[in-house]
């Protein structure tokens, strides 16, 4: 199952980064019982659900001589935070 948000709406800050990144979507992954469903292990074990949040900072640059030329450049960074329901 996959949610997707406008751009803006939740954001992750501190903690190390640099900048606020964007929340864009996140997504679960569960199972039928509590030794499958998640993606990821955790010491080589599944876990019954996880949730996966991607963030992005994006960062657009534009220069320019006069009003005649203008280079941009658009730098994209991902930010992924997991978590597993642990039981």
């Amino acid at each position: 199952m996959r949610f997707t948000l406008a751009a803006g709406e939740m954001f992750v800050a501190d903690g190390g980064l640099s900048s606020e990144y964007k929340l864009v979507h996140f997504d679960f992954h569960w199972g039928s019982r509590n030794d499958v469903g998640s993606e990821h292990t955790v010491g080589g074990r599944h876990y019954p659900m996880e949730v996966s949040n991607y963030h992005v900072y994006i960062c657009i640059m534009t220069r320019g001589v006069g009003h005649i030329s203008k280079q941009r450049r658009e730098t994209i960074n991902l930010c992924y935070i997991q978590a597993t329901l642990m039981t």
